[in-house]
């Protein structure tokens, strides 16, 4: 062993326990073969370098929120991780048994759930209990009778969960037939991997995962009802508090789909239509991540705010396709699994390849006569609860006495199943000090094409942090893998065809921006600009407390600063009443910037944001709005000791935000979500100004002159003043560069100019039948314009004339805020809070 070698191996604990299967180690204590290569892999990276790497991996999740929640176990000591470096390794005869059973099972659901949403043969002929379907909440009664789409199937995409039996063999613990929940982690995972380790894909050949993804963009589009134009699919998300978001728009760009929510779909006279600033477009595929029952307040949840009214009632037409269609987790419940092989014979006229883990249905006489034996080596679970109800019941079942959860099952056999208490196999996890050896369960993930079910060769491998390998209800902390699939023949065969598709027209159109993101991108304008604003004026009044002795000069800008400062919301009106002091005017800054209702609250408010608008954020600029700005919230709320602290912070803070500035300005598209960020930013820097500038007028005498400079430090146009005038601060020229310059980006004209220019283009560009409303934005922006460019000569300097000023500014704030609300009311939705449609529990 060289000196860059090190042992990968725990010495003690490193293998399996009696009765597990060892994924990685033979009986006889050898590395299995399609290990070998990986372990020799792993074994040359120097130990230091890979304890590198692994914290690489990790700050990479936390900087693309793809960390998973994990519970606090104050009673661990074992560092957690969101992802594992050591991938499963399967060969690829074991995987092909996989892909060829889950593909036989995926057509078998497929044809039970059409069967139980059309003639329901397996209720007639006893294959089914009536009550196993019937008494399932899955089962959606509204779906019954709705034809299966053109090209007939209603299960398009599917993943299941599979553990390894002690004899090697492989058996399903969950069929998830609503969605591929976890795919686009997968796929994550695999791109993370490479990236940090590349070295470990250089020993042998693994099959690519990226065909999968074309392939199945490809079945989507062949569902399309249309046959005219390119298909539009859309994803549908719960939204940016849903814990998979990041992967639902992962998975949007990948399959080249509209990320949308609920809010962001119509039905209009059968049909169901994204919403765009523009128009109204056709959506023909909807790729749904959202529970079925949510997807329509109309017809199936009436509290449902998820959803689009009417969605099923489109469905229904046949012009729109849902994948997988709505009701398909009626297949879900394990109740099921005892009935599937004889389901096999009669739908497939087949025997069921893979089977499931054993299971029994509590509903027959027989399963509840034997439940009093079975309870100390067996669980039992809920067969129709969601995740939540089914935590719920696992506390229940570990709290409760043997007595109470018989009597609690008793109550509703039906609604009960048990299940053995299963040991899973095992396979290597990285720690510093070496391998440790974690049960395993891999969910694996089929899509289908032409008629015909394809798995993606891989899949998302899961392991607990917690040593265990018996068979738990739900399990919340654990790490995910990479899967690897080793190419038989060094190559992968499994690629995309590419349909011939007509010459696309070069296009000049505007984007097609939602409404809710137009919405989004205006508030992150708005938000990163309040916070520029905040920071400038809160450096200013920090840098004259730095000294221990206030000098009357100091003490009258800090006069004014408080003022402003109040008016904005950042100091108290009370706590402003006894200031200036500099260690309590230090200690009201540190409460403006970790207080809900201040500083703070505008950094959530930005994360928010940037969540809901992940799939327009490049990752450049996903790194600025999230990664950068949570590090200078981080940085200020570290800093509260000393005044010069607070100051490096709020100085990174600027210049967090003058990174966004230039993003905004450099990287995004001089189309229509461009124009929403800059006349959110346009707004605030106007209504700053105005609050600036009218605070300083309002002064008198020395406090008016020295407040002047104060001006142009808060309107960043020092240099630009002494480099122009060469001269002492005066009146008039201050007025006329940070008011009437229209070349000051900070000035608050160029503000008015930029408005009526971005506002001028939207009502061009956006083809819609309320131009006239469009028009008034305009109109009252060069209305503002005019009354502010009158401002440019003061003449005399006496008090009424600077109150004239004053009542300007005052008209320009009003009408800046009037903008902004029909903004809003011209683009935006007009619904301010979403409410539920219909009752429930009545």
């Amino acid at each position: 062993m060289t000196s860059t070698q090190y042992s990968l191996f725990v010495e003690a604990g490193s293998g399996a326990r009696l009765g597990e299967y060892d994924e990685m180690v033979s009986g006889d204590g050898r590395i299995r073969q399609p290990w070998r290569a990986l372990i020799g892999s792993l074994q040359a990276v120097p130990e230091g370098v890979l304890s590198e790497r692994v914290e690489r991996i990790y700050r990479q999740y936390q900087d693309t929120a793809l960390a998973y929640s994990v519970d606090n176990d104050r009673q661990s000591t074992e560092v957690r991780r969101p992802f594992d470096i050591i991938p499963l390794v399967l060969s690829e005869d074991e995987w092909r048994a996989l892909e060829t059973g889950l593909a036989q099972r995926a057509r078998l659901l497929d044809r039970l759930i059409d069967d139980l949403y059309g003639e329901r043969r397996v209720i007639v002929n006893g294959l089914l209990p009536p009550a196993l379907i019937y008494g399932n909440p899955r089962f959606l009664r509204p779906c019954a009778g709705i034809p299966a789409p053109r090209r007939g199937a209603r299960l398009h995409a599917y993943s299941a969960d599979l553990l390894r039996r002690a004899d090697g063999s492989w058996a399903v613990v969950t069929d998830r037939t609503q969605a591929p929940a976890g795919i686009g982690f997968a796929l994550q995972n695999r791109g993370i991997l490479a990236r940090t380790l590349p070295e470990l894909f250089r020993s042998q050949a693994v099959r690519r995962i990226e065909p999968f993804f074309e392939l199945w963009r490809e079945g989507l589009a062949a569902l399309s009802p249309r046959r005219d134009g390119a298909p539009r699919i859309v994803v549908l998300t719960p939204g940016p508090f849903n814990a998979a978001y990041f992967e639902h728009v992962y998975l949007a760009r990948q399959l080249d789909a509209t990320l949308v929510e609920g809010a962001d779909l119509t039905v209009r006279d059968g049909k169901a239509y994204v919403k765009t600033l523009g128009s109204l477009h056709q959506v023909d595929v909807i790729l749904r991540f959202l529970e079925d029952d949510y997807c329509d307040p109309l017809e199936l949840r009436g509290n449902s705010v998820l959803g689009a009214a009417g969605l099923l009632q489109a469905v229904r037409e046949g012009n729109v396709v849902i994948a997988n269609a709505l009701g398909a987790s009626v297949v879900e419940t394990p109740a099921l699994r005892e009935f599937l092989p004889a389901l096999a014979e009669a739908l497939l006229g087949e025997t069921l390849l893979l089977p499931s883990v054993e299971s029994s249905w509590l509903g027959s006489r027989q399963a509840m006569a034997d439940l009093p034996d079975r309870l100390n080596d067996a669980i039992i679970r809920p067969a129709y609860a969601t995740a939540r109800e089914e935590r719920s019941f696992h506390a229940l079942n570990q709290e409760a006495g043997r007595n109470a959860l018989l009597e609690e099952v008793r109550a509703r056999p039906r609604s009960y199943v048990v299940e053995p208490r299963l040991i899973r196999s095992v396979m290597p996890i990285w720690t510093p000090g070496g391998m440790l050896p974690r049960p395993l369960t891999l969910r694996i993930f089929v899509a289908e094409r032409d008629g015909s079910y394809f798995a993606m060769p891989g899949g998302l491998a899961q392991v607990p942090h917690v040593p265990t390998s018996g068979i738990t209800l739900l399990e919340p902390v654990f790490a995910s893998k990479d899967s690897w699939i080793l190419a038989g023949d060094g190559s992968d065969a499994t690629m995309a065809s590419r349909p011939a598709h007509g010459v696309v027209p070069v296009s000049h159109a505007p984007e097609e921006l939602r409404s809710r993101s137009a919405d989004d991108l205006f508030w992150l304008g708005r938000y990163t600009e309040r916070l520029d604003n905040a920071a400038r004026m809160m450096r200013s009044a920090l840098a004259r407390t730095v000294f221990d002795q206030i000098g009357p000069g100091q003490q009258q800008e800090l006069h004014i600063l408080i003022r402003i400062l109040s008016e904005v919301g950042l100091v108290d009106p009370q706590t402003a009443e006894w200031l200036p002091d500099a260690t309590a005017l230090r200690r009201a800054i540190v409460q403006a910037s970790s207080q809900d209702k201040k500083l703070k609250s505008v950094f959530r408010a930005i994360q928010r944001i940037a969540q809901s608008l992940r799939d327009r954020l490049s990752n450049d600029m996903w790194q600025v709005v999230v990664v950068l700005m949570r590090g200078a919230q981080e940085r200020l709320d570290g800093e509260t000791r000393d005044a010069d602290g607070l100051i490096a912070a709020l100085d990174h803070l600027v210049g967090v935000i003058a990174a966004f500035g230039g993003m905004a300005s450099e990287n995004m598209t001089r189309g229509t979500g461009w124009r929403f960020v800059d006349i959110g930013r346009r707004i605030e820097r106007g209504a700053y100004g105005v609050a600036v500038l009218r605070n300083i007028l309002l002064a008198r005498g020395a406090e008016l002159e020295i407040g002047l400079g104060l001006a142009l430090e808060l309107f960043d146009s020092s240099i630009t003043y002494r480099s122009r005038y060469l001269s002492a601060v005066q009146l008039d020229p201050v007025i006329e560069l940070v008011l009437a310059d229209e070349s000051n980006p900070r000035g608050l004209v160029y503000q008015l100019l930029m408005l009526v220019d971005h506002l001028g283009a939207l009502v061009a560009a956006l083809d819609r039948d309320s131009k006239p409303a469009e028009q008034a934005l305009v109109d009252i922006a060069a209305q503002t314009l005019g009354q502010v460019s009158a401002l440019t000569q003061i003449g005399d300097h006496g008090e009424m004339s600077l109150r004239r000023v004053v009542d300007r500014l005052d008209f320009t704030r009003d009408r800046l805020h009037h903008l902004s609300d029909a903004i809003t009311h011209a683009y935006f939705s007009q619904v301010q809070m979403p409410h539920a449609v219909g009752y429930e529990g009545i």
